[in-house]
């Protein structure tokens, strides 16, 4: 392959509308439970947290894996506290980021931009344990911070 050929667009191979039913298909394939919820959206179990991948048709290029916690699931932290964790986990982790909605809800992401080609079965496995990974690094911060084992 040439220079030049390495790096134009190639034509993408994966139909937008096949996004979000191939999703739902690896993932029960990977034994988590999942469904479809909206027109841009699918849900899953990760044994007892729920999350969701979104994906919009008229965004092809774009992923994106999340997570939402009640900010009451973590009453003993303040909200410096809870800034102070959500920094160490986006200084430390690749792949996923945590931040504190404008509901005061927290919010773990993973986003993924698809490149032409890309396998979306093994992209939304790497994204739903990358998610997962952060979710848990959060929760070991926070007991490390606090002290506190809560639920």
């Amino acid at each position: 392959m040439s220079l030049f050929g390495k790096f134009t667009k190639k034509e993408n191979t994966t139909s937008p509308s096949s996004v979000l039913p191939t999703i739902i298909e690896t993932l029960t394939k990977a034994g988590y439970k999942s469904q479809r919820q909206t027109e841009s959206c699918v849900g899953y179990d990760d044994d007892g947290l729920y999350c969701n991948f979104c994906y919009l048709e008229n965004d092809p290029e774009f992923l994106l894996a999340q997570a939402t916690f009640e900010r009451g699931a973590f009453s003993a932290a303040d909200e410096l506290l809870l800034h102070q964790i959500c920094a160490k986990v986006n200084a430390s982790q690749k792949a996923g980021k945590v931040y504190i909605d404008g509901e005061g809800e927290l919010t773990f992401t993973v986003e993924a931009f698809i490149p032409s080609g890309t396998p979306i079965d093994l992209l939304a496995l790497h994204m739903a344990k990358a998610l997962g990974s952060t979710i848990a690094f959060f929760h070991r911060t926070y007991w490390d911070l606090t002290g506190d084992k809560g639920e």
